[in-house]
């Protein structure tokens, strides 16, 4: 799993879960979010429990 050092209530934050946030302040959208994440899967359930909806997102693989 990747981190990033970013800091949350004493603890480490997830990459996924920074891509979320994004997301969520919507400077990101999801398919560019979904794209660059380590675990798309993991990626979709935060998204779902935060009720951005995710069903139609196709994962592609990020290029750099």
């Amino acid at each position: 799993r990747f981190f990033v050092s970013m800091r949350k209530m004493g603890g480490m934050v997830t990459l996924n879960q920074s891509l979320a946030n994004l997301v969520t302040r919507q400077m990101i959208s999801v398919d560019q979010a979904m794209a660059r994440a380590a675990e798309p899967d993991e990626l979709k359930g935060i998204l779902t429990k935060l009720g951005v909806a995710v069903s139609d997102v196709v994962h592609r693989t990020a290029q750099y």
